[in-house]
């Protein structure tokens, strides 16, 4: 699996975390998962960071036409999660 496939599944996780109800998942747990997907990616650096804030990006213009929520969703999460 290369890195590529490797933030694109990151980025599925997190938005499982977002658009799950709270019937099905405690939000809780769900932001304390978010904070921990965080404090990874700050820990792996610079190039880690602006990596996964680049596939954001790229994703959320590639569906910003059918999943415009999510497309916004993916736009403000680097920020929402203090990478930037």
């Amino acid at each position: 699996m290369n890195n590529q496939a490797i933030t694109r599944a990151l980025i599925d996780l997190l938005c499982f975390l977002e658009f799950t109800g709270d019937e099905l998942l405690d939000p809780d747990v769900a932001v304390s998962q978010m904070e921990q997907v965080a404090a990874t990616l700050r820990s792996g650096g610079d190039l880690a960071v602006h990596a996964f804030c680049q596939a954001c990006e790229e994703y959320a213009s590639a569906i910003e036409r059918t999943k415009a929520e999510r497309s916004e969703f993916l736009r403000s999460l680097p920020e929402a999660m203090g990478l930037v």
